[in-house]
């Protein structure tokens, strides 16, 4: 057993390239003879290889607001007195991580992913979703550059977290003039090939455009260095109407 103990520290050590050449070796030797800890090398190799993936994870806001239900509830259980030592000595294994090795891992990196999750949400400042704000953001010169953008096709609204000197979230329709001055700051200063290709994408279903925008789309196609991204920004354009002025720059690019 006490040579298990010692391995279940090398197998996470393993898995990061921490161990010298003879700690390799011991441990490859045991698990050649123990089939117990073969399982918990496989069962951390795995996990290892999962937290090696790059998933961004956004809850949605149906989500958010069933877990804050759940909290509630269970809140609500707590100020029961037959109920509440129970709960406590639930909450104080959960906090204490008194499991075996390899759950008390994946528990501690959940609790992580939770905490960045949140972090990220609660940061951002839910007063400031107006467009008012927006502007006068906008107004002050504040605005940093587009964090997140996501477009919703059915309601042709976008949704988009801003960098200022406080992240906030701005919501609306897109044939508004504050949020359509914001995608085209996004279109020529942001440096994220993805974030200007999602908002070449979100225009592509309107075709109300202030000059800033078309300015800016006129600017993708001369600068940006994304082959795919022109391509797309060119079929928009063709898919719009556009004065003589437009159409005689559109010819020199």
């Amino acid at each position: 057993m006490k040579a298990c103990k010692k391995i279940q520290q090398l197998i996470w050590l393993y898995m990061y390239d921490e161990l010298s050449d003879e700690q390799k070796k011991t441990l490859k030797d045991h698990l050649k003879d123990c089939g117990e800890c073969r399982l918990d090398f496989d069962e951390a190799k795995q996990m290892s290889k999962l937290f090696d993936n790059k998933i961004q994870m956004k809850p949605t806001k149906a989500k958010l607001g069933k877990s804050r239900s759940e909290l509630h509830e269970r809140l609500l259980v707590l100020t029961q007195p037959k109920l509440r030592n129970v709960w406590i000595n639930k909450i104080k294994a959960v906090l204490t991580l008194e499991f075996s090795p390899s759950l008390r891992f994946a528990t501690a990196m959940g609790m992580l992913v939770v905490g960045l999750i949140l972090g990220r949400f609660l940061f951002v400042d839910s007063g400031e979703k107006s467009l008012k704000n927006l502007s006068s953001q906008l107004a002050a010169h504040n605005i940093g550059g587009v964090e997140f953008i996501d477009y919703d096709s059915d309601k042709n609204r976008v949704s988009l977290i801003v960098n200022s000197m406080n992240n906030f979230e701005v919501e609306g329709e897109i044939d508004k003039p504050e949020i359509q001055q914001l995608l085209a700051r996004a279109l020529t200063l942001e440096e994220r090939p993805n974030i200007r290709l999602k908002t070449v994408s979100a225009l592509s279903n309107t075709r109300s455009f202030e000059h800033k925008i078309l300015d800016a789309l006129i600017e993708v196609l001369e600068k940006d260095e994304n082959s795919g991204i022109r391509l797309k920004t060119i079929k928009l354009l063709n898919a719009i109407p556009l004065d003589d002025s437009f159409k005689n720059v559109l010819t020199k690019v």
